[in-house]
């Protein structure tokens, strides 16, 4: 009988050197995540918003450009629970077991279910608004497309 990892009977086991090797890119990519979002957002408000022609903001990409933030904002929050809750397990390791315990780099440890049942579920809320997102704009660049004369 195949039983899966979420299974409430079966604990997730891991190593005290993968939990503390996870615990680090989740943070790193973290910070990453939180460059790139500066970026993106000066660089998405000045190409979809900016009118130069006008020399005003055109509102109505207001709305591919909120589904982007959203699903980068989503993206960053699966980040930043997954490194709390790796940093949680990690620290709670490291006070229920001796010194000699945790040296032993071949034992591993239970965590808890949620360090895997919250980062599913923020990849896949991320994946789904990454996808509208897209949907809004190649809708939003077409019928420009159709409704602009030569």
């Amino acid at each position: 009988m195949h039983v899966s990892p979420g299974h409430p009977e079966i604990k997730p086991m891991l190593k005290l050197k993968t939990l503390s090797e996870r615990k680090l890119l989740y943070s790193d990519k973290m910070s990453e995540i939180l460059r790139q979002l500066v970026l993106a957002g000066v660089a998405a408000s000045w190409l979809f918003l900016y009118n130069d022609k006008k020399g005003s903001f055109s509102s109505e990409w207001i709305y591919p450009l909120a589904f982007f933030l959203l699903a980068i904002t989503l993206d960053l929050l699966q980040y930043v629970r997954a490194t709390f809750i790796f940093d949680s397990e990690y620290h709670k390791i490291l006070d229920t077991h001796t010194i000699s315990e945790l040296q032993d780099e071949s034992k591993t440890y239970p965590v808890s279910d949620k360090v895997y049942k919250v980062s599913n579920r923020y990849f896949k809320a991320k994946i789904i608004t990454s996808l509208l997102a897209f949907a809004v704009l190649i809708a939003m660049i077409a019928f420009k497309v159709a409704t602009t004369k030569n």
